[in-house]
């Protein structure tokens, strides 16, 4: 039997484990490597576009680490095992989900790590071309995503923009040390016999320079990408782009997006954030729960051709010439728009005359709006002041307490000062508690005054944990006299809103008095109510109000915010329709339901204000 009941227990912990799990999964983790330094135009946009898709198609949050390997600058065998070594060590406490690596490097660099924490990882790839990836070994759990660019589609641009080409001029780093396009230089052979190769791939920045002034008319740049100056100085591709384009006097071509706008004149580009978004969409794939190996390699529809308007007017390449499905960039404002520009001045004429009609119809809109917030403000203040009319009494006996005291310590002050041998420190002490006593009385005098203001709605940035203290502070007048206990739960930070300070007063007090009313039948020692604040997801904050009373019934529950509905023998029903309406005023919504425990509990929620979202 004593097994049986083991067993049970086990096997109950078990499930409750399970569930725990279930509960609470293990937040998802990606490692995302960049051969260059993120900084760059390209490779930003890469991520940018790959953070972006996971954020908006992930239905659970997804951590994400970064890490460079800098090819552009460390191309050394003993650097790349030592940031092997480094990363492995790094990521070894780090439950990595997936790798995804932009660029064949990133590839060669994971494959060799069997011993590492990473052994087991699957692995997504993008912007790897097809030749490239044919002479890499891959690990079996590696899936991803090819590029389809090729030195041919370069050249067939560049027959666009110079019809009459007879030599092609190919710039960049040497082809050894590019990190995406060294496939070209197989492809090199393939051209055209009829034109001209002229390789000036790792060439010194200066030399190269002086090269590009003195070009033959019939030829185009072919630009790749430069890292380097030649004399130390370490370029981003873009820069160094920039830097060409200042001297050279042939039309450039270039492969990717970023390097348009740069003084190119466009090329079949690489779309920088497509490639970020397609490795993305093959991540998420994975962690739904999908095995790496068996998502096949495909190509990525990433290339499009893309020209800059200001360079074809420059070489005077007319756009009707252009590929179909071009993309002209850079047009001026008006050449480039001047369809949408007619169309968005007749809808503005449209628009204007539309205004003029509906002037009237806002006037009068605004008007009606302006007398519902004024009648709630009256109500308001009608609501008020029949809160304090029955918190009389309570007010009454408040206020005695510290005016008895001062009139006793005024007395015995006196008898003192009667005396032959008046005792200065004893008196000392009577005035430092008449004084005491009469702030005590300006306080509640002070806070009565503020909350029967007739005032205007104000709206400002307020902390609402020190509206919730103000209020309990009016709040436990009454709760003192009927014998009930206020305990307050209130976020350790403050909890900025926009609103007004009296109206959200309101609320709570409200709020507090009809769960004073709800108690008073409970035995005494056994009358609670707990105000309590918190921040709530998505920048919002959340009161909430409970109370040790019997609960709102079912029947009541539905209408208990409705106008004049009250359960009160001589309730008017407009505490809580108008608690309803100022939460609402306020962009935020109210609720009630009845605790695990018994009584009720009264929620409301208010839009933050003065953050910003931490990511």
């Amino acid at each position: 039997m004593r097994a049986v009941v083991l067993c049970a227990a086990g096997l109950l912990a078990a499930l409750t484990f399970a569930n725990e799990l279930r509960a609470e999964p293990r937040p998802q983790t990606v490692l995302v490597l960049l051969q260059p330094d993120a900084r760059a135009p390209f490779p930003a946009s890469v991520l940018a576009g790959f953070q972006r898709a996971i954020e908006s198609k992930s239905p659970e949050p997804v951590t994400i680490y970064l890490e460079y390997l800098d090819r552009n600058r460390f191309v050394t065998p003993g650097y790349q095992e030592a940031l092997r070594n480094y990363l492995s060590s790094k990521y070894r406490e780090i439950p990595l989900d997936v790798i995804v690596g932009f660029g064949a490097s990133t590839l060669e660099f994971v494959s060799p790590l069997h011993e590492s924490p990473w052994s087991d990882v699957p692995m997504v790839f993008g912007q790897i071309d097809e030749a490239t990836f044919r002479n890499l070994t891959p690990r079996p759990n590696t899936t991803g995503h090819l590029i389809q660019l090729t030195l041919a589609q370069m050249i067939s641009v560049a027959q666009t923009v110079v019809p009459d080409l007879k030599s092609i001029v190919l710039v960049g780093s040497s082809w050894d040390s590019q990190l995406v396009f060294r496939y070209f230089k197989d492809q090199i052979p393939q051209v055209p016999p009829h034109l001209a190769v002229v390789d000036l791939t790792g060439l010194p920045l200066s030399e190269l320079l002086a090269r590009l002034a003195t070009l033959p008319e019939h030829s185009a740049i072919l630009y790749t990408a430069l890292n380097s100056d030649g004399r130390g100085t370490i370029l981003t591709s873009t820069e160094a782009v920039k830097i060409i384009a200042e001297k050279a006097n042939r039309p450039i071509v270039v492969a990717a997006e970023t390097f348009v706008g740069t003084g190119a004149i466009g090329g079949p580009a690489l779309m920088a954030e497509p490639i970020g978004e397609s490795a993305a969409g093959l991540v998420l794939r994975i962690l739904n729960g999908e095995s790496a190996q068996d998502i096949p390699v495909t190509k990525a529809d990433v290339v499009r051709t893309l020209f800059d308007a200001r360079q074809l007017e420059r070489w005077g390449v007319n756009e009707s010439i252009l590929p179909p499905g071009s993309e002209v960039r850079f047009r001026p404002v008006i050449k480039q728009f001047y369809r949408e520009i007619i169309a968005y001045g007749t809808l503005l004429l449209l628009a204007l005359c539309g205004l003029l009609l509906s002037v009237y119809e806002y006037k009068r809109r605004r008007n009606a709006e302006n007398d519902a917030r004024q009648r709630m403000s009256e109500l308001a203040l009608v609501n008020r002041q029949a809160t304090a009319g029955e918190m009389s009494a309570a007010i009454a006996h408040e206020l005695n307490q510290p005016l008895g005291t001062i009139l006793n310590d005024a007395e015995a002050a006196q008898l003192i000062l009667n005396s032959k041998t008046p005792d200065l420190a004893e008196l000392r002490i009577l005035l430092n508690d008449i004084r005491n006593s009469d702030h005590r009385a300006s306080e509640i005098i002070k806070h009565l005054r503020a909350l029967m203001s007739k005032n205007k709605s104000d709206l400002r940035p307020i902390d609402l944990n020190e509206v919730a203290r103000e209020a309990v502070e009016i709040g436990k007048i009454q709760a003192n006299a009927s014998n009930v206990t206020l305990h307050m739960a209130l976020a350790a930070r403050p909890l900025q809103v926009r609103g007004d300070r009296i109206q959200l007063q309101q609320v709570f007090l409200n709020l507090v008095m009809n769960g004073i009313e709800a108690v008073k039948g409970r035995p005494t020692g056994r009358r609670d109510i707990v105000i309590s604040t918190a921040e709530a997801e998505r920048n919002w904050v959340e009161v909430s109000v409970s109370d040790s009373g019997p609960g709102i019934s079912n029947d009541n529950m539905e209408q208990i915010f409705n106008p004049f509905f009250s359960t009160k023998e001589n309730g008017m029903g407009v505490g809580l329709s108008l608690c309803r309406t100022i939460v609402e005023a306020h962009n935020g919504a109210i609720h009630v339901e009845n605790g695990f425990a018994g009584g009720a509990v009264f929620r409301f929620q208010l839009p933050r204000t003065g953050r910003s979202a931490v990511s």
